[in-house]
């Protein structure tokens, strides 16, 4: 895996290990691997307690992706509801704002925009939109959302374990299992504890 896409899929992971205790999810649980062949970083969708409910409310059926988003709009309580969401929604900009630091690049609202980051995208819209951020209030949103990512991966702690990942990544070419990445990080990020009390902003009142 080249350097930019290792540091990508990093914060993606970093993110993920940052917003775990904020809804209720053990840090050694928040990644499940990083795919060095798809380049994906995988991890529960949701906070435990939200996924059971999902669950009841699904049963034993089937459901397209676009359909488990609909049916989590409506169940489990609101705050656990919208923390998770604000959550998903700092792990779908993570990725873009560590390859733009990494780019040197001031603004990475261009990274997040690329083809590369379709997904990302996509992911950051269906969280949004369960919060009823659309349109206008979605792009808000998103710069609000890279703004805290960028203020993240700027902090030493949180670029060191984005690095510590990534280096891994690059030099094995292997896959990774979340326990790793857990592992990797954990080193810089128990140094700022400051930090891990920021990881989900909390003035959104401009949205």
């Amino acid at each position: 895996m080249d350097r930019t896409t290792a540091t990508h899929e990093a914060g993606h992971a970093v993110a993920r290990l940052l917003t775990a205790p904020m809804i209720g999810l053990p840090v050694a649980d928040a990644v499940d691997r990083i795919d060095a062949g798809a380049a994906v970083c995988y991890g529960p969708m949701f906070s435990p307690s939200l996924e059971r409910a999902l669950k009841a409310s699904m049963g034993e059926g089937t459901y397209s992706i676009d359909e488990v988003w609909r049916r989590v709009a409506k169940v489990g309580d609101s705050r656990e509801r919208d923390t998770n969401m604000r959550a998903k929604m700092l792990v779908a900009v993570m990725g873009a704002a560590a390859e733009a630091r990494l780019a040197r690049l001031r603004d990475p609202t261009p990274v997040l925009h690329s083809y590369a980051c379709g997904q990302d995208r996509v992911d950051f819209g269906r969280a949004a939109k369960v919060l009823s951020l659309e349109g206008s209030r979605a792009l808000d949103a998103e710069a609000f959302y890279l703004a805290h990512a960028k203020a993240l991966v700027a902090r030493p702690a949180v670029w060191g374990a984005i690095n510590a990942i990534a280096f891994e990544l690059r030099d094995t070419g292997a896959s990774m299992a979340g326990t790793t990445v857990a592992s990797l990080a954990a080193s810089h990020l128990v140094a700022d504890q400051e930090m891990m009390a920021l990881a989900l902003p909390v003035d959104e009142s401009a949205l």
